[in-house]
């Protein structure tokens, strides 16, 4: 073969690493997909990313929290708040626990927050199974739906939709969509 031959065929190579590496690293390329420590999941579109703490309600916080909120477009005009948040959180718990055990204090809490509570279950999304329950939050008057997991490393998981009444109803088909694709990442990569 012949040596300029090569060496453009390197030369060409190199470029096109070049641009593909400048093509993803500009943003063009940009994933809809939210990673977050041990998860991922899709939000639903047109909703932004806000720095959110509140939203986490009752949930263990220490310093391996990661929380996610996002919020729907359309806000109360009274208000200024979103009609909907969704958070995603995870933490990494001191002791190994399963949220079968975890979840009667969960129940417990919201029970004593002056909260209604509504319903309660558990649900698969993904692999792992899910405990869930459903309430009114008294002082903002919020329905809020909240799911629970843990999993083998320690971790412990929390996605969160809260909206008004009119809210609930409008964007819950954007949160069932965002939850169905949310997964535990397993493994060490």
């Amino acid at each position: 073969m012949d040596p300029d031959k090569i060496i453009r065929s390197f030369i060409y190579g190199v470029a096109i690493v070049f641009v593909l590496r400048f093509l993803f690293f500009s943003g063009l390329f940009k994933s809809d997909t939210y990673a977050g420590d041990g998860f991922t999941f899709k939000p639903p579109l047109g909703w932004a990313q806000i720095k959110d703490d509140k939203e986490l309600g009752i949930f263990v916080k220490n310093k391996t929290t990661e929380i996610a909120t996002f919020v729907s477009p359309l806000k109360n005009l009274k208000t200024g708040e979103p009609l909907a948040k969704l958070t995603v959180a995870s933490v990494r718990l001191d002791a190994p626990n399963w949220i079968e055990d975890m979840f009667p204090d969960i129940l417990q809490s919201v029970s004593q927050t002056a909260s209604k509570l509504i319903d309660q279950g558990e649900i698969k999304i993904g692999e792992p199974i899910f405990k869930w329950v459903m309430f009114k939050d008294a002082e903002t008057k919020r329905n809020i739906l909240e799911f629970y997991a843990t999993d083998e490393g320690n971790k412990m998981f929390k996605i969160r939709f809260s909206a008004t009444g009119k809210g609930f109803n409008k964007y819950r088909q954007d949160f069932e969509a965002a939850k169905s694709t949310f997964t535990i990442k397993t493994g060490i990569f």
